[in-house]
């Protein structure tokens, strides 16, 4: 959860950042944070347009940057509760969380800096993705192996030189 250095006269104040976001939401945003170096945060403003009075979780894969405006940044970000299926859930455009916003309901990125990456950071365990697929390769290649009866391919060598064809006739019906 979070936590913070208050004196009693900040104990109101910290009750309502409490209220604003829940331990619940603070998780799931901390998980998002975890696997993708990235969260992203839905911020609705009070009716007066100057206060937040909430902060809720926004699953990082349903959320998508629209394209830079003319300054450079992104101004606004869509939202579909499944990217696969836009006609069922077609993307909501939600506009970019800024100190001066009057917007009620605004969409706010929390994301670590990373190299050559504007739209999207790239995660911790990016490197070790092609070292996961071949794990994952390793292990079909040797499942089928044991469903197919352990038949691998066999060498045979024979130190002092090749045998005569009788004798490699016999080996190769002994093994079969």
């Amino acid at each position: 959860g979070l936590t913070a250095k208050y004196t009693p006269a900040q104990a109101s104040e910290w009750a309502k950042i409490q209220s604003i976001i829940t331990k619940d939401e603070l998780r799931k945003i901390c998980q998002d944070f975890a696997i993708f170096e990235e969260s992203s945060v839905e911020i609705i403003l009070g009716k007066s347009g100057s206060e937040i009075v909430s902060i809720t979780h926004l699953p990082k894969e349903k959320v998508m940057p629209s394209v830079v405006d003319e300054n450079g940044e992104i101004s606004s970000y869509f939202y579909s509760y499944d990217w696969s299926d836009v006609r069922k859930y077609p993307p909501q455009e939600i506009p970019a969380f800024t100190l001066d916003t009057k917007e009620k309901r605004t969409v706010y990125i929390i994301k670590k800096y990373s190299i050559s990456d504007f739209y999207f950071t790239r995660p911790s365990y990016f490197s070790g993705l092609n070292y996961a697929e071949l794990e994952e390769e390793i292990a079909v290649y040797s499942v089928n192996h044991i469903k197919n009866g352990l038949s691998a391919g066999h060498i045979i060598n024979f130190n002092d030189g090749e045998a005569d064809t009788e004798v490699k006739d016999r080996i190769e019906r002994n093994i079969d």
